[in-house]
């Protein structure tokens, strides 16, 4: 799942409504397995920074 802006606190707030969504929906706190930014660039764009959630269910991942 990928949240972009020009903004990384705004692509971050995103990701967090996205997960809170998720929480309210499934009654269970979702699984994230990995968060990641980065600055991305295109072709005549202005850079945005792109959230990117890896989300799992329980259980997968291996240990922690």
């Amino acid at each position: 799942m990928h949240f972009e802006s020009p903004r990384l606190s705004d692509a971050l707030a995103n990701a967090a409504r996205y997960l809170r969504a998720v929480e309210e929906a499934s009654d269970c706190a979702p699984h994230v397995l990995c968060v990641n930014d980065a600055l991305a660039f295109g072709d005549d764009v202005d850079p945005l920074w792109r959230v990117t959630l890896v989300v799992g269910c329980p259980g997968e991942g291996g240990d922690v």
